[in-house]
C-alpha cells in the first residue's frame, strides 16, 4: 500500500513547501496536492513556478481534487473541461497516477433523475480523458451528505454512490472509500466485503467516538482509525491488507485535531496509527496496541 499524506483538515493550501517537508520528514510515500492551487499557480506565474517544489522534491504526488462540478450548469461545465486538459499536463508531469471527485449531495435546481444522468453523462466523459492519460478517477461521498439542505437531494448513501459509479459505465472510474463517510451515509461491511477491490482507488481511514451516531454525527467528531475495540476503520484495512490491496491508503482527519496539538504533532500521529494498523493488519503485533498498552517507536521522531 501507498501511505499518502492527505490534506483534509490540515489547511495546507498555498502551502507546497510545508506539506512536501512533513511527507519527508514523517516518511510517508506520497502527499495529496490541492490541484487548484497548483492550478492557480501555473496560470499566474507559469508552470515552472507551479511545479518546482513538487518535482524537485524527494516524494511522490499520489492523489489530488478534480476541482470541477459535474453538477454544475452547461457553461460552467464546459469551463471546467477546457481546464481540464491543463490540469491532465499538470497531473502527468507529476506522474499522480488518481484523482477524486467529492459528488455533491444535492442541487438548487434539477432534480434527482436528471441529475443523475447528467452526471452519469459527464462522469463517463471525464473518465475517459482521464485513463488517456493514465489517471483513475475516484468517486467519494460528500461529507455531511445527509444533512444536505439543497432543494432537491442528489448522491447521499454508499447505495447511491456504488450505483452512480456502476452506471457511469467506465473502468476507469472506481471509489474513495472514507470509512467515517461511509458509514455516515449508511453504508455497511457487506458492501465493503462484497465489493470488487479493483475498484477501490483509494482508502481513507477515520474513527466515530464512542457513542456517536455516524449518521447524526458532525465532520468534526472524528478520531484516528483504530481508537477503540470495536474498530470498523481497523476492520476494513485488514480485510484489505489480506486480500491484497495494494492501492492507496491515508488516515482522514479535521481542523478541529488541531485544537490542541500542532500541525506536526497529528501528522506524527498519522504515520505512527499506519505503521501500526499494518503491523496489526499483518499479526506482527497484537491489535491492543492500537487502543492500549507502552508507546513505541512506530516512525521517525520530529
Amino acid at each position: 500500500m501507498q501511505k499518502i499524506l492527505n490534506l483534509r483538515g490540515l489547511g495546507t493550501a498555498g502551502r507546497q513547501n510545508e506539506l512536501i517537508e512533513m511527507s519527508l520528514t514523517y516518511r510517508f510515500d506520497a502527499v495529496e496536492i490541492d490541484m487548484a492551487d497548483v492550478l492557480g499557480r501555473d496560470a499566474t506565474m507559469g508552470r515552472r513556478f507551479a511545479l518546482q517544489f513538487l518535482q524537485s522534491a524527494k516524494t511522490r504526488v499520489g492523489t489530488f481534487r478534480l476541482p470541477i462540478s459535474c453538477g454544475a450548469d452547461e457553461d460552467s461545465f464546459q469551463r471546467d473541461l477546457v481546464k481540464l486538459f491543463t490540469i491532465i499536463e499538470l497531473a502527468q508531469e507529476l506522474k499522480c497516477p488518481r484523482c477524486y471527485l467529492e459528488i455533491e449531495a444535492g442541487n438548487d435546481t434539477v432534480n434527482f433523475q436528471e441529475n443523475f444522468e447528467t452526471h452519469r453523462r459527464r462522469l463517463h466523459d471525464v473518465a475517459q480523458r482521464l485513463q488517456d492519460a493514465g489517471i483513475r478517477l475516484g468517486l467519494a461521498l460528500q461529507h455531511g451528505a445527509p444533512q444536505s439542505t439543497k432543494a432537491y437531494r442528489f448522491i447521499r448513501s454508499a447505495d447511491e454512490l456504488l450505483t452512480l459509479i456502476r452506471m457511469t459505465g467506465h473502468k476507469n472510474t472506481g471509489l474513495l472509500l472514507d470509512t467515517w463517510n461511509w458509514l455516515a451515509c449508511g453504508g455497511t461491511w457487506q458492501q465493503i466485503e462484497d465489493l470488487n477491490l479493483a475498484l477501490i482507488t483509494e482508502t481513507r481511514l477515520a474513527e466515530f467516538p464512542p457513542g456517536v451516531d455516524p449518521i447524526t454525527a458532525k465532520p468534526q467528531q472524528i478520531e484516528l482509525p483504530g481508537s477503540r475495540p470495536d474498530s470498523f476503520a481497523l476492520k476494513v484495512f485488514k480485510h484489505l491488507q489480506q486480500s491484497g490491496y495494494d492501492e492507496a491508503v491515508s488516515i482522514a482527519t479535521h481542523a478541529s485535531m488541531f485544537v490542541e496539538q500542532s500541525r506536526d504533532q497529528v501528522v506524527f500521529e498519522m504515520i505512527q496509527r499506519l505503521n501500526l494498523l499494518v503491523d496489526v493488519a499483518t499479526g506482527a503485533r497484537p491489535e491492543a496496541d492500537l487502543w492500549g498498552g507502552e508507546p513505541s517507536e512506530l516512525a521517525a521522531a520530529p
